[in-house]
């Protein structure tokens, strides 16, 4: 249900303040939704779609207000930036074939347990998280898009991008994350039980300045959130 409601309103995870429902991980909380939209549909007409979909189905209602959120400043380190800078992509002539669309993955694992990645040639950022630890990476990034990344899946708060580093980057950043000892059964194999390592990884904060010369300080500013005033527990009939 959460997730229906971040998209419908374009908002983060941390963005969304509402009854305990929403972070449930039961049948109870889970949707199947097969509805069909015209091929040219905007991803705002599809969000307005969605908007009114939970509206109808679930009586959803909500207001948006703004409220002061831990959030984190992403600034250069005293040494300076460790990022290799990209080279410039040039869009291929009309009669080349398209890049491959998205991330791909070969079934061959490093050291740390991550799966090597290839990125489209126009780049963008990618992560991955497998059980007590995690690896997020770019290519021709900016650091907005490494921000972006950020509160996406790996800081879940508000993050604003005050390096004032305006060229796109190359980098790899490895970090470790708490463990769960007993992972769920549909959880693969080489993400449940990586291998174990010789020495342990640093966490987000210290391999963002070690790794990458760059540095994430915590702060508090006011953001919005979507507040939800009411949802059904179970939408109308099909």
């Amino acid at each position: 249900m959460k997730d229906l409601v971040i998209n419908a309103y374009n908002v983060k995870d941390f963005q969304v303040v509402g009854p305990g429902l929403l972070e449930g991980s039961d049948e109870t909380t889970r949707f199947t939704v097969d509805a069909t939209m015209p091929p040219d549909t905007t991803k705002e007409q599809f969000r307005v779609m969605l908007q009114n979909l939970l509206a109808e189905r679930f009586k959803l209602t909500i207001h948006r207000e703004a409220r002061d959120l831990p959030k984190y400043s992403l600034t250069v380190a005293k040494n300076g930036p460790k990022m290799k800078e990209s080279a410039e992509y040039h869009a291929p002539k009309d009669d080349a074939p398209p890049p491959p669309p998205g991330i791909r993955r070969t079934e061959s694992y490093d050291m740390y347990g991550f799966p090597p990645v290839h990125m489209p040639p126009q780049g963008g950022t990618w992560s991955w998280l497998i059980n007590g630890r995690c690896r997020l990476g770019g290519e021709r990034a900016t650091m907005q898009d490494f921000v972006n990344a950020l509160m996406k899946s790996h800081l879940r708060s508000l993050a604003t991008d005050d390096t004032g580093l305006k060229t796109k980057y190359e980098f790899v950043l490895t970090y470790s994350r708490p463990r769960i000892e007993e992972p769920p059964g549909d959880m693969p194999e080489w993400v449940a039980n990586p291998p174990e390592l010789a020495e342990p990884l640093p966490d987000l904060f210290e391999a963002v300045q070690s790794q990458l010369g760059l540095k994430l300080e915590a702060k508090k500013g006011p953001a919005e959130v979507v507040v939800i005033d009411h949802i059904e527990k179970k939408p109308t009939e099909n």
